[in-house]
């Protein structure tokens, strides 16, 4: 498959799901105010950053800025650990009260999503990026920046990233 044809593609595909989720979210927001119980507002939100994980992938890393492309994937997870927070929160209101098997998987969301704000406030305003490897931006020609154009997580990144995988298949 060609380059311009897989993003086309993810872009129809994710514009499909961004406009489910942004219906879904209008549609909780219509339930909350005839019911008015706070705990509907959990699925809301899920569904709200569900529609931004959503938006985020259809305009995905598909750009040769290495800082931009950076920031977009830290975007991208941001999105995702919080859709999955409101997911397991949504949970809990299902059952009507808290699952303590889901406070792990809560707290390394909360916690990894703080971690991912302070790296995009650092790589917006600081040019420093402490999850990957080439944390530092190249700053001359085009061919110097395309040469040093990589995606690669340092250990903090690996460590965080794993951990993440196992918190979601738990």
């Amino acid at each position: 498959m060609e380059l311009d044809l897989y993003i086309s593609f993810t872009r129809y595909l994710t514009t499909f799901v961004f406009s489910f989720f942004v219906y879904q979210f209008f549609a909780s927001l219509t339930n909350y105010y005839q019911i008015r119980d706070r705990n509907i507002l959990w699925p809301a939100a899920m569904c709200l950053s569900t529609a931004c994980y959503c938006f985020v992938f259809a305009f995905n890393t598909h750009f040769i800025n290495q800082k931009l492309s950076d920031f977009i994937l830290i975007i991208f997870w941001i999105c995702a650990y919080s859709s999955f927070y409101c997911y397991l929160r949504t949970v809990e209101v299902y059952f009507g009260h808290k699952v303590r098997g889901l406070s792990f998987a809560k707290l390394y969301c909360l916690s990894f999503v703080s971690i991912l704000l302070v790296c995009s406030f650092s790589t917006t305003l600081f040019d420093y990026n402490f999850l990957f490897d080439n944390h530092h931006y190249i700053k001359d020609n085009l061919f110097a920046k395309t040469m040093h154009f990589n995606v690669s997580p340092n250990l903090l990144g690996k460590l965080l990233g794993g951990l993440g995988a196992i918190v979601v298949f738990y």
